[in-house]
């Protein structure tokens, strides 16, 4: 675990980004491809106003993340980093506007 910690921090990725694409690039190897689609969760919680309530706050994403013999596992990881990133910021989007 520690080189794990270690390789995140040296990156700037997040243990959860590291483990999520690791599941991610075993699902694509699994299946014969080098794409996958999955999904996952996001706990919510960025409204100050969830603080202190309990409740089912969590958003399910829907994870596609690509690959070629050229990615680097890092390039890989920040491409997951980024797309979580949109994620979180973008978060808070009524369906009712769309």
């Amino acid at each position: 675990m520690s080189a794990v910690e270690k390789f995140c921090k040296a990156n700037g990725i997040y243990k959860s980004n590291f483990f999520t694409m690791a599941y991610s690039f075993l699902l694509a190897q699994y299946n014969n491809e080098q794409e996958s689609l999955f999904n996952t969760i996001y706990n919510g919680r960025t409204d100050k106003r969830f603080a202190h309530s309990v409740g089912m706050v969590v958003k399910t994403l829907p994870i596609f993340m690509k690959f070629t013999e050229e990615t680097t596992v890092v390039d890989f990881l920040r491409a997951r980093q980024e797309l979580m990133s949109g994620c979180r910021e973008h978060d808070i989007y009524s369906y009712s506007d769309s």
